[in-house]
């Protein structure tokens, strides 16, 4: 009688080892009908949780494996009957995975716009910011406008007539720049030409000052400029020297 080893957990292999290890047979142990049905049962039930085909299921049953070791050890052949979840129908087409979406709620419009997908393959979440986390996060103060770049308009305080610029600098820096000019009467700025030209005040830069763009500088900061450049000179408002 050969000594019997259980075989790994992990390993798929069909088992081929001596049942009869497992049953004691001798006068000292006698046979009954619960040591003789635990091999069986471990057989069947290690077949069970493999996951066959149906196909392979009763190949495994039937004609190369466990019919045999059952007649080999002079087992009774039962009828087994294998679950149905644990086979796999081959023909079975895969189930798609729904896509997810998942939306602010604000209200009402919330509610009625998630509603529209409730009929189609898109899985609709709902969430919330008003979230303890958000909440209680500390909160950077926002930089002030003027420490930024971009582009800029100047208002003529006294006839609102508007000059457009661009800087990489500070808008603050920029704004001293063309006071400093100002003061200086060298009339390299089209603003401050004209504010001496006309004898017009010069303001300050809270209130004369506005940013249109924040943006570094570049090839897109250019054209934003032209851009603004072009809208005053439709209205005939504009200050600077060309038309870009």
């Amino acid at each position: 009688m050969s000594p019997y080893t259980e075989p790994p957990q992990t390993s798929t292999q069909p088992y081929t080892g001596n049942l009869r290890s497992q049953t004691p047979s001798s006068p000292t142990h006698p046979t009954t009908p619960h040591t003789t049905n635990t091999p069986v049962r471990f057989l069947y039930n290690r077949l069970d949780t493999y996951g066959l085909k149906q196909a392979e299921y009763n190949q495994e049953l039937h004609t190369s494996t466990i019919h045999n070791i059952l007649h080999s050890n002079a087992f009774p052949i039962c009828c087994h009957k294998p679950p149905t979840h644990s086979l796999k129908n081959p023909t079975e087409p895969r189930t798609t995975k729904k896509k997810r979406a998942s939306f602010t709620y604000i209200g009402r419009e919330t509610s009625y716009i998630t509603n529209l997908f409730k009929k189609t393959e898109l899985n609709v979440a709902l969430r919330n910011k008003n979230m303890i986390g958000n909440l209680l996060a500390h909160r950077h103060p926002a930089p002030d406008k003027f420490s930024l770049s971009g582009v800029y308009k100047l208002t003529c305080p006294d006839c609102n007539r508007a000059y457009t610029g661009q800087t990489g600098r500070k808008f603050a820096t920029q704004f001293k720049e063309h006071e400093k000019v100002f003061g200086s009467h060298s009339h390299t700025s089209s603003f401050t030409k004209h504010l001496d030209k006309e004898a017009h005040s010069f303001g300050h830069m809270h209130d004369i000052m506005q940013i249109l763009h924040y943006r570094g500088k570049g090839t897109h900061l250019n054209m934003l400029e032209r851009f603004h450049i072009h809208t005053e000179a439709a209205t005939n408002n504009h200050l600077n020297e060309r038309n870009l």
